[in-house]
């Protein structure tokens, strides 16, 4: 059964990676602008708050592609308002349909948000559903469990090696240790901290 999982997994990795063109492999450097926008804004006020700078907050990213499957991670000021010395991580998977081989593609997935802060008279922290807790006394796999799970779409238009993209989060109340809880899964249905939208630019390096 498990040789059959596995046949399985490699073909949808390297036939759609034949069929749908581009590169099989790449990896890119960009920056990312997340636009601090509400819900309950009207489509008015969501377009006329995009002239105000204070609305934006931008970061670097990676990105890294094989065949259809695409990872990312987006370092940002940290999206606490509350929290000056900090950093917002945003890491996520997820796939890349063309809609338009080799000019526009659909992304969709989901990924974590992950907060560290760095006071000046104490240990660094970091912080999931939990709460702040000093870096030193949790490992990885600790991070990765109580950190918010987002979904994510996006579309992708490219130019030779520069990507523009548009992208929508939307995080739920789900972390990937609460998994584990019975009925925890309708927690990812449920609206947490985070709503916004955000545009990306990208430079593939190969």
């Amino acid at each position: 059964m498990r040789s059959v999982l596995i046949i399985v997994m490699l073909i949808l990795v390297f036939i759609p990676g034949t069929l749908f063109a581009r590169d099989f492999l790449e990896f890119g450097i960009g920056v990312s602008g997340i636009y601090d926008s509400s819900s309950s804004d009207s489509i008015e006020r969501f377009f006329e708050d995009m002239a105000i700078g204070g609305r934006w907050t931008v970061g670097l990213g990676v990105n890294a592609r094989i065949s259809v499957l695409d990872m990312s991670m987006l370092a940002l000021p940290c999206m606490d308002t509350m929290v000056e010395d900090g950093v917002t991580l945003l890491s996520g998977a997820g796939l890349s349909i063309p809609v338009i081989t080799d000019v526009v593609y659909l992304r969709f997935g989901a990924g974590i948000r992950t907060e560290f802060t760095f006071p000046e008279d104490s240990e660094a922290t970091v912080r999931g559903k939990d709460g702040p807790q000093p870096v030193s006394q949790v490992d990885f796999s600790e991070i990765v469990s109580n950190s918010p799970v987002h979904i994510r779409f996006g579309l992708d238009f490219l130019f030779g090696p520069v990507t523009l993209g548009l992208l929508y989060l939307w995080e739920s109340q789900a972390t990937f240790g609460g998994f584990e809880n019975p009925g925890s899964w309708a927690t990812l249905l449920q609206p947490g901290e985070m709503d916004r939208f955000g545009v990306t630019l990208q430079l593939a390096l190969f």
